[in-house]
């Protein structure tokens, strides 16, 4: 009889933690995935970086000067002058 006991027992155990794993990863897989919703819906409800440089631009009255990436050459002066 003890015997059915210590079965019964064991059995219960386990079945009771492999019901709690599935349990967890099933909470696992929803909340990474929740996870990932806010992740990803912070940067794309971000206005663009253009249009904020743009509304700087405006608000200051300033036109954004542009890096100049070509240097003007003078041209050589005759040998007369």
């Amino acid at each position: 009889m003890w015997l059915w006991i210590g079965v019964g027992a064991g059995a219960f155990l386990v079945v009771s933690a492999v019901v709690g794993l599935l349990v967890a990863a099933i909470l696992g897989h929803f909340a990474s995935g929740l996870a990932e919703l806010f992740e990803t819906e912070a940067w794309t409800t971000l206005p663009l970086g253009r249009e904020l440089e743009g509304a700087a631009t405006q608000e200051s009255g300033k036109r954004a000067r542009l890096p100049q990436t070509r240097t003007r050459r003078q041209s050589p002066e005759p040998p007369g002058r």
